[in-house]
């Protein structure tokens, strides 16, 4: 059934899980994309992986991705063929996780078999889905006095459904009850008891002005919401856990934040400066990706493991801000034009296993890194010479990118390389 919650559901499962592997894809829209020809199919898949374009399934791709443990969400899927061009269980890593929306599920059992693991979305019950009509349309969790048969009659309708639910509750906002502001929450809403906020994809301008008692809050998700312009202070929030904000494109300051908050989406903000972020111990995951308006490396906590930087202004990563990330595991800047050589202290990062910095055109040098690394991705860069003494000592090296470096002439031997 279309609108029952499917690519929902998969949004906030891929947002959750994203870190923890090597690369990810979220296809939105297979059917029609597919309408463009398997092959184009294909190079976005390739590069919403990869960060380039014009790739092909060859081979030599296939290897590729078979060395990776990589999270692939497969939305809105309606033919079997989509699946064997994308999503073959021999393509990827150890590791790796598949997840399709789809409204046949005829097509998903011939498929995938015994080894699929199969969750139907059901439709909201009477509670659930009159609440989510009364948000939509009042903006409160209950009926007005003066409208309570109506609502009800819409939910009977609408029969379970969330998106007809939001359609036409929307439909009704505002048309006869101007007093309910549509660019906040309202004025009453009370959190106390809330777990998870999620209005990804609203108008929102703002969620609150005046302080709230967080004290149960997980996790906030805010994907999408162009609108939104300021997000509150959420550093007395105890508990809260997972922020994701990607795709806030007219958020320009850097929200306040707990102490506890162990995974911060802020990908294609308007976010300009970062201040540090040195007291926050229990972050693991920070995405920045897409976040043009940035020109400096943050200060982060040594906890750090995730660190997306792709497409910022940065120029230098100084010494002084990198020599400290110990626990870092996954460090991205791909696309980033302006960076240029990394400092030599990275040598010290022992727990590096991925370096991305495909598309770094402003790069000369080979970077020195400890031998911990596995997988090092220096496509499109101005790389002219690989030392020998950089490469011998990388023995756990089992992916290495040198593709379109037109400067670079020669490779050292790389027989020491046993597991490339």
């Amino acid at each position: 059934m279309g609108g029952i919650g499917k690519s929902t559901i998969a949004k906030a499962i891929f947002h959750r899980i994203a870190w923890q592997f090597e690369s990810v894809c979220f296809l939105t829209d297979v059917k029609n994309e597919a309408k463009k020809g398997l092959q184009h199919l294909q190079e976005t898949f390739l590069f919403k992986i990869f960060g380039e374009r014009n790739l092909y399934m060859d081979t030599f791709m296939v290897s590729k991705l078979s060395r990776k443990k990589i999270l692939v969400v497969l939305d809105d899927v309606d033919d079997s063929e989509h699946l064997e061009v994308l999503a073959d269980q021999n393509y990827f890593g150890l590791g790796s996780r598949i997840i399709i929306t789809s409204r046949d599920r005829q097509m998903l059992y011939n498929i995938g078999g015994d080894k699929l693991e199969l969750y139907k979305v059901e439709g909201l019950n009477g509670r659930e889905a009159l609440q989510l009509f009364n948000e939509k349309a009042f903006k409160q969790s209950f009926s007005p006095e003066d409208y309570m048969e109506l609502p009800r009659k819409y939910v009977s309708y609408c029969g379970g459904n969330p998106l007809a639910l939001q359609v036409l509750g929307g439909s009704l906002f505002c048309k006869s009850m101007p007093q309910y502001p549509s660019k906040s929450l309202p004025s009453k809403f009370n959190p106390d008891h809330l777990v998870e906020l999620d209005m990804s994809y609203s108008n929102l301008h703002h969620l609150w002005k005046d302080t709230k008692d967080l004290g149960n809050l997980r996790q906030i998700s805010l994907i999408g919401c162009k609108q939104l312009i300021e997000v509150p202070d959420l550093s007395g929030a105890p508990n809260l856990r997972f922020m994701y904000l990607y795709g806030c494109s007219n958020l320009t300051k850097f929200p306040k934040i707990s102490r506890s908050v162990k995974q911060l989406d802020l990908g294609s903000t308007a976010v300009e400066e970062i201040p540090s972020l040195r007291h926050l111990n229990s972050l693991e995951a920070l995405f920045l990706d897409g976040c043009s308006n940035i020109n400096k490396f943050p200060q982060i906590s040594g906890a750090i493991t995730y660190l997306n930087l792709g497409s910022t202004e940065i120029q230098e990563v100084p010494d002084s801000a990198i020599k400290s990330l110990n626990k870092l595991v996954n460090l991205r800047f791909s696309q980033s034009t302006r960076l240029k050589n990394l400092p030599t202290s990275m040598i010290h990062l022992t727990s590096l296993k991925t370096l991305l910095l495909a598309g770094c055109s402003n790069i000369t040098k080979f970077p020195q890194i400890s031998g911990a690394i596995t997988e090092l991705y220096l496509s499109r860069t101005a790389i002219d010479e690989v030392p020998n003494s950089a490469i011998e000592s990388l023995y756990n090296l089992v992916h290495l990118d040198l593709r379109y470096n037109t400067r670079l002439k020669n490779l050292p031997s790389m027989s020491r390389l046993t597991s490339l």
